[in-house]
């Protein structure tokens, strides 16, 4: 394997997050891949539908579409090689997706929201992963970004923005993290 990848895998943060929507149903979310040498973010953004799970469900599913992501960009991940924190600022989704790992479900564990977990904890496997609650709207930078990209997902849905803007608001974003990682904040407080 070569040394650079064995780098960018060292060290990786995912930060996710979600934006429960007016309807109840669509949340939008958002994640954003930080790698410890400084490279450019990967950042995502769009909505998912949950009739069932509400935004514990919408938090799933940002960690979900974010590892997925990852995975796909570095796929070697699958092999133990390297380690990956996942951030959120949802104690509820962190708690049922130990719940559905450990065999502990409880009556008020929502189909949806099981469904994710299980999805997650597939898509983990191999994977040197940690989870970990970070405070929500408390500065945190990465956290921050995930929030913005999640509440521009769910509002440029709610709203029918085109695709073009919308792709031009995420790459503000884009740009704002790119600009945090060159100073070096991202992992800072990670």
């Amino acid at each position: 394997m070569a040394e650079v990848e064995r780098g960018l895998v060292s060290g990786l943060v995912l930060a996710c997050d979600s934006s429960r929507g007016r309807g109840k149903t669509v949340n939008g979310c958002g994640y954003v891949l930080a790698y410890a040498n400084g490279a450019d973010p990967i950042l995502g953004a769009y909505t998912s539908v949950s009739a069932h799970g509400g935004i514990r469900a919408g938090e799933l599913a940002a960690i979900r579409r974010g590892l997925q992501s990852t995975l796909g960009h570095h796929p070697v991940l699958r092999e133990g090689v390297g380690d990956l924190k996942v951030l959120t600022d949802s104690k509820a989704a962190l708690e049922v997706l130990d719940r559905v790992s450990t065999g502990t479900l409880q009556p008020f564990d929502d189909t949806d929201s099981i469904a994710e977990c299980k999805r997650i904890l597939g898509s983990a496997r191999g994977v040197n992963i940690s989870y970990e609650w970070v405070r929500g709207h408390n500065g945190h930078p990465l956290n921050e970004l995930a929030d913005r990209l999640a509440v521009l997902a769910r509002r440029n849905r709610e709203m029918g923005v085109d695709e073009l803007t919308n792709a031009r608001m995420i790459a503000s974003v884009r740009e704002d993290a790119k600009n945090l990682v060159g100073g070096r904040t991202l992992l800072a407080a990670a």
